[in-house]
Protein backbone atom coordinates (compact mmCIF):
# COMPACT_ATOMS: atom_id res chain seq x y z
CA UNK A 1 0.00 0.00 0.00
CA UNK A 2 1.41 3.11 -0.99
CA UNK A 3 1.79 6.40 1.22
CA UNK A 4 -0.81 8.09 -0.83
CA UNK A 5 -3.44 5.61 0.11
CA UNK A 6 -2.10 4.93 3.58
CA UNK A 7 -2.97 8.88 4.45
CA UNK A 8 -6.36 8.18 3.12
CA UNK A 9 -7.39 5.30 4.82
CA UNK A 10 -6.01 7.14 8.36
CA UNK A 11 -7.99 10.35 7.35
CA UNK A 12 -11.31 8.24 6.40
CA UNK A 13 -10.72 6.39 9.31
CA UNK A 14 -10.56 9.67 11.65
CA UNK A 15 -7.38 9.25 12.90
CA UNK A 16 -4.23 12.59 12.75
CA UNK A 17 -0.88 11.31 12.43
CA UNK A 18 1.46 13.65 13.60
CA UNK A 19 5.33 13.20 14.11
CA UNK A 20 7.12 15.05 17.41
CA UNK A 21 9.06 17.72 16.63
CA UNK A 22 10.03 18.83 19.85
CA UNK A 23 7.85 19.55 23.37
CA UNK A 24 4.55 21.18 22.11
CA UNK A 25 5.21 20.95 18.45
CA UNK A 26 4.22 18.07 16.01
CA UNK A 27 4.19 18.00 12.19
CA UNK A 28 1.23 17.21 10.42
CA UNK A 29 2.01 14.08 8.21
CA UNK A 30 -0.68 12.85 5.45
CA UNK A 31 -4.43 13.95 5.03
CA UNK A 32 -6.50 15.73 8.15
CA UNK A 33 -9.28 14.40 9.43
CA UNK A 34 -12.22 16.69 9.39
CA UNK A 35 -12.79 16.43 13.04
CA UNK A 36 -9.78 18.49 13.69
CA UNK A 37 -11.04 21.79 11.99
CA UNK A 38 -13.64 21.58 15.43
CA UNK A 39 -10.24 22.63 17.23
CA UNK A 40 -8.61 25.01 15.13
CA UNK A 41 -9.89 28.19 13.58
CA UNK A 42 -6.63 28.22 11.50
CA UNK A 43 -6.17 26.96 7.87
CA UNK A 44 -4.60 23.47 8.42
CA UNK A 45 -2.52 21.54 5.97
CA UNK A 46 -0.47 18.51 5.64
CA UNK A 47 2.88 19.25 5.83
CA UNK A 48 2.72 22.01 8.81
CA UNK A 49 3.69 22.33 12.51
CA UNK A 50 1.12 22.83 14.55
CA UNK A 51 1.01 22.82 18.25
CA UNK A 52 -1.44 20.93 20.38
CA UNK A 53 -3.52 23.70 21.83
CA UNK A 54 -3.02 22.87 25.89
CA UNK A 55 -6.24 24.78 26.60
CA UNK A 56 -8.46 21.93 24.15
CA UNK A 57 -6.74 19.47 24.73
CA UNK A 58 -5.68 18.94 28.57
CA UNK A 59 -5.67 15.38 28.78
CA UNK A 60 -3.34 14.79 26.37
CA UNK A 61 -1.34 17.43 27.61
CA UNK A 62 -0.76 15.08 30.83
CA UNK A 63 -0.31 11.89 28.22
CA UNK A 64 2.40 13.76 26.15
CA UNK A 65 4.75 13.76 29.36
CA UNK A 66 4.28 10.11 29.45
CA UNK A 67 4.76 9.50 25.49
CA UNK A 68 7.93 11.70 25.21
CA UNK A 69 9.33 9.51 27.91
CA UNK A 70 8.66 6.83 25.81
CA UNK A 71 9.73 7.99 22.74
CA UNK A 72 13.44 8.37 24.64
CA UNK A 73 13.58 4.39 24.93
CA UNK A 74 13.11 3.98 21.35
CA UNK A 75 10.83 1.48 21.80
CA UNK A 76 8.93 -0.80 19.48
CA UNK A 77 6.20 -1.29 21.01
CA UNK A 78 3.08 1.57 21.60
CA UNK A 79 1.40 3.37 24.41
CA UNK A 80 -2.24 4.22 24.64
CA UNK A 81 -3.88 7.68 26.53
CA UNK A 82 -7.10 5.33 27.08
CA UNK A 83 -10.31 7.09 26.17
CA UNK A 84 -11.01 10.67 26.66
CA UNK A 85 -13.90 13.47 25.82
CA UNK A 86 -13.27 16.74 24.76
CA UNK A 87 -15.17 19.53 23.63
CA UNK A 88 -15.41 21.86 20.90
CA UNK A 89 -15.95 25.67 19.89
CA UNK A 90 -19.65 24.20 19.60
CA UNK A 91 -19.78 22.59 22.65
CA UNK A 92 -20.27 19.35 21.24
CA UNK A 93 -18.74 16.36 22.74
CA UNK A 94 -16.07 14.60 20.85
CA UNK A 95 -14.18 10.74 22.64
CA UNK A 96 -10.71 10.15 21.60
CA UNK A 97 -7.47 8.08 22.60
CA UNK A 98 -3.92 8.83 21.67
CA UNK A 99 -1.30 6.72 20.64
CA UNK A 100 2.82 7.63 21.14
CA UNK A 101 4.84 5.19 19.01
CA UNK A 102 7.76 4.88 16.81
CA UNK A 103 7.48 4.44 12.64
CA UNK A 104 11.01 4.32 10.76
CA UNK A 105 12.97 5.83 13.53
CA UNK A 106 10.17 8.36 14.13
CA UNK A 107 7.95 9.81 16.80
CA UNK A 108 4.65 9.50 15.41
CA UNK A 109 1.76 10.69 17.77
CA UNK A 110 -1.62 9.06 16.57
CA UNK A 111 -4.95 10.96 17.52
CA UNK A 112 -8.10 8.79 16.72
CA UNK A 113 -12.12 10.10 16.75
CA UNK A 114 -13.83 7.24 18.61
CA UNK A 115 -17.62 6.90 17.23
CA UNK A 116 -18.96 3.13 17.12
CA UNK A 117 -15.82 2.28 19.28
CA UNK A 118 -16.94 4.25 21.71
CA UNK A 119 -20.42 3.73 21.89
CA UNK A 120 -19.19 -0.27 21.71
CA UNK A 121 -17.29 0.70 24.65
CA UNK A 122 -19.95 2.36 26.42
CA UNK A 123 -22.62 -0.39 25.49
CA UNK A 124 -19.79 -3.00 27.08
CA UNK A 125 -19.61 -1.13 30.03
CA UNK A 126 -23.03 -0.57 30.58
CA UNK A 127 -23.38 -4.73 29.89
CA UNK A 128 -20.63 -5.32 32.36
CA UNK A 129 -22.47 -3.54 34.94
CA UNK A 130 -26.15 -5.37 34.61
CA UNK A 131 -24.08 -8.47 34.87
CA UNK A 132 -22.69 -7.53 37.94
CA UNK A 133 -25.86 -6.39 39.48
CA UNK A 134 -27.44 -9.78 38.55
CA UNK A 135 -24.14 -11.16 39.79
CA UNK A 136 -24.67 -9.73 43.50
CA UNK A 137 -28.37 -10.10 43.29
CA UNK A 138 -27.87 -14.06 42.63
CA UNK A 139 -25.44 -13.96 45.82
CA UNK A 140 -28.26 -11.85 48.10
CA UNK A 141 -31.06 -14.96 46.87
CA UNK A 142 -27.93 -17.70 47.78
CA UNK A 143 -27.80 -16.35 51.30
CA UNK A 144 -31.34 -16.08 51.83
CA UNK A 145 -31.32 -19.53 50.69
CA UNK A 146 -28.68 -20.30 52.99
CA UNK A 147 -30.45 -18.94 55.79
CA UNK A 148 -33.68 -20.64 54.92
CA UNK A 149 -31.91 -23.62 54.59
CA UNK A 150 -30.54 -23.54 57.75
CA UNK A 151 -33.67 -22.75 59.40
CA UNK A 152 -35.20 -25.65 58.18
CA UNK A 153 -32.31 -27.83 59.08
CA UNK A 154 -31.48 -26.50 62.39
CA UNK A 155 -34.70 -25.30 63.73
CA UNK A 156 -38.00 -26.78 62.02
CA UNK A 157 -35.64 -30.22 61.38
CA UNK A 158 -34.48 -30.74 65.00
CA UNK A 159 -37.22 -29.91 66.69
CA UNK A 160 -39.62 -32.01 64.85
CA UNK A 161 -36.90 -35.18 65.49
CA UNK A 162 -37.72 -34.16 69.30
CA UNK A 163 -40.78 -34.13 69.21
CA UNK A 164 -40.27 -37.98 67.43
CA UNK A 165 -38.50 -38.62 70.10
CA UNK A 166 -41.06 -38.42 72.38
CA UNK A 167 -43.59 -39.72 70.85
CA UNK A 168 -41.33 -42.95 70.48
CA UNK A 169 -40.91 -42.56 74.16
CA UNK A 170 -44.61 -42.44 74.75
CA UNK A 171 -44.96 -46.12 73.35
CA UNK A 172 -43.57 -47.70 76.46
CA UNK A 173 -45.91 -46.06 78.18
CA UNK A 174 -49.43 -47.48 79.82
CA UNK A 175 -51.76 -46.03 76.86
CA UNK A 176 -55.33 -46.33 76.43
CA UNK A 177 -56.68 -47.12 72.85
CA UNK A 178 -57.80 -43.73 72.65
CA UNK A 179 -53.75 -42.69 73.28
CA UNK A 180 -52.13 -45.20 71.08
CA UNK A 181 -54.51 -44.29 68.72
CA UNK A 182 -53.52 -40.70 68.74
CA UNK A 183 -49.87 -41.45 69.33
CA UNK A 184 -50.65 -43.21 65.78
CA UNK A 185 -51.38 -39.96 64.58
CA UNK A 186 -48.77 -37.77 65.90
CA UNK A 187 -46.29 -40.00 64.61
CA UNK A 188 -47.72 -40.48 60.93
CA UNK A 189 -47.65 -36.53 60.61
CA UNK A 190 -44.30 -36.43 62.54
CA UNK A 191 -42.86 -38.83 59.21
CA UNK A 192 -45.18 -36.76 56.63
CA UNK A 193 -43.19 -33.45 58.00
CA UNK A 194 -39.80 -35.15 57.60
CA UNK A 195 -40.64 -36.28 54.50
CA UNK A 196 -41.69 -32.40 53.44
CA UNK A 197 -38.40 -31.22 54.45
CA UNK A 198 -36.53 -33.77 52.88
CA UNK A 199 -38.23 -32.31 49.64
CA UNK A 200 -37.71 -28.80 50.10
CA UNK A 201 -34.07 -29.64 50.98
CA UNK A 202 -33.96 -31.85 47.79
CA UNK A 203 -34.98 -29.07 45.59
CA UNK A 204 -33.18 -26.24 46.74
CA UNK A 205 -29.72 -28.82 46.27
CA UNK A 206 -30.26 -28.80 42.43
Amino acid sequence: MNTSITNDVLAALKILTLEYINPGLFKIIGNIPDWLNQFYHQKLTSGMNISVPEEKFCFLKNFLIDAEEFWLNDSIKKISSGLWTEVDTNGQEYQFEAYALFVNHKKILLIELLEETYQDKQYLIQKGREYELIYYQLLKDNQKKDILLHCIMHDIAGQLSAINGCLSLLEYENLTLKGKEYLEVGRQQCLKQQSLIQDILDIFST
